[in-house]
Parts: structure tokens; sequence; C-alpha cells
């Protein structure tokens, strides 16, 4: 109980200053940050098997505090209020999707390998995956 209150805590305080933070940086270094966010920690909780290694889970909620705020002002600032609701609507289902299919492939995983394993493989998929969407921002945004 006191590792999920801390847990949304860190994330309420990076909520809190997301949009300072995305002043400050970039849109694309928050981006960049963001991946790495989220991929280091699972990389590292899968190389580092030791208790201590779930307060890695911290930096997870950083991110979960920035993205919100931060993808609801880039998408104000890059869609016009015609396709905004289109594209928040196809985002949410696509997400839902993607973590149905991502926890049963994770779940199938765990079955046939150890969990350090199939965690490093989904840390590196999400870094490579976040490299992507990065490359591709820089294509479209420069």
């Amino acid at each position: 109980g006191i590792m999920f209150f801390l847990l949304n805590v860190v994330a309420w305080f990076f909520s809190r200053y997301a949009y300072s933070l995305e002043k400050r940086l970039s849109e694309r270094k928050v981006i960049v940050l963001m991946v790495l966010l989220m991929g280091v920690p699972i990389v590292f909780m899968g190389s580092v098997v030791a208790m201590f290694s779930v307060g890695v889970i911290l930096l997870q909620n950083m991110e979960r505090g920035i993205e919100r705020p931060f993808l609801g002002a880039f998408l104000t600032n890059h869609l016009d209020s015609e396709n905004r609701a289109t594209v928040i609507s196809i985002r949410s289902a696509v997400s839902g999707l993607a973590q149905f299919l991502g926890l049963g492939i994770f779940g199938v995983m765990l079955n046939n390998w150890s969990l350090s394993l199939c965690l490093q493989l989904l840390g590196v998929a999400v870094l490579v995956l976040g490299a992507l969407a990065v490359r591709k921002y820089r294509a479209i945004f420069g």
C-alpha cells in the first residue's frame, strides 16, 4: 500500500509540473525523456534482480505523470479542433488493444522464459519502438 501511494504521489508531482518541464526542454527532449523513463527501468529490473530494483518503478511513474498533460498539449498544438477528437478516440482504442495484446504476449512469454529475460526483452522493445517514434517525430516536425 505504501509503494502504491508513493507511485501515485510521484505521478501527481510530475503531472503538476509537466508544462514547466516542457517549457524548459523542447518537445523532442520530453519525448526522448518519456521513452527513457519507460524503457530503462524495465531493462534494469530484468538485469538486476533485487528487492531495491522495484524502486525504479518510480521512474516509470514520472513518465506516467508527464504523459497525459504533455500529450494533451501536444495534440492541441499540432491538430485542429476538427480532427482532435477523432485522434484522441483512435488513440484510446489503439491503446486498449495494445495493452490487451501486449499483456497477453507477455503472459505467454512468462510461461516459456524467466521473468528476468522477459523484462529485458520488454524493455528493449520499448526502447526500440520509442526510438522509432522519436525518429518519426523528427521526420515530421523537424
